[in-house]
């Protein structure tokens, strides 16, 4: 099992930057919600396929603490829901929503370990 299967509530993690997704995933294509990116460019393996939406990408390199984990049936995907970082306003939504391919490192035991890290290293 990978560190990315161990996060909870309250955790924190590390996204990757826009330089780190695009040198391992390349280039992000404008995607169909305003402001967002495509990863992935495979419609064939939806699986393969990431959004990195407006409110992401501004947090893009930053540490995060997740708020909540849901199942994404549409996505076929779990989806990492955290607060901002920035100055949210009345009227909008202050959560930032992501998908495991976006995290770069999680935070367990006062330790960062790269998400997609075996956990066999803790033995």
């Amino acid at each position: 099992m990978k560190f990315i299967n161990v996060i909870r509530e309250g955790d924190f993690v590390r996204l990757k930057s826009l330089s780190q997704l695009e040198k391992e995933f390349g280039k992000g294509q404008k995607g169909g919600v305003i402001g967002s990116l495509f990863f992935g460019g495979d419609t064939e393996n939806i699986g393969s396929t990431f959004f990195v939406y407006e409110k992401v990408k501004e947090e893009l390199g930053n540490v995060l603490r997740i708020k909540k984990i849901k199942n994404s049936i549409l996505l076929d995907s779990i989806l990492f829901y955290a607060e901002n970082n920035g100055i949210s306003h009345d009227n909008e939504d202050d959560e930032v929503m992501f998908e495991k391919q976006i995290v770069d490192a999680v935070l367990i035991n006062g330790k960062w370990h790269q998400a997609d890290t075996d956990l066999n290293v803790l033995l």
